[in-house]
């Protein structure tokens, strides 16, 4: 991990709901976790890329009917 210091021009009311809607005591740990899910976010969808078109997932919800 490589930690270094910047200096970031942020829209304070999005850094504040997202310091509260993650739970956090700071905002550079808001911003961290914030990074955090965004990778993993990334991680998620070049998974199911990955196993899309080979036959390991079913569409249970193929004949679903809405509300």
């Amino acid at each position: 991990m490589r930690i270094r210091r910047k200096n970031l021009t942020v829209d304070q009311s999005k850094l504040d709901r997202v310091k509260d809607l993650l739970g956090c005591k700071t905002e550079t740990e808001a911003i961290d976790q914030a990074l955090s899910l965004v990778l993993l976010r990334e991680e998620l969808v070049e998974g199911v890329e990955r196993i899309a078109g080979t036959g390991g997932v079913t569409n249970v919800f193929a004949n679903d009917v809405e509300p």
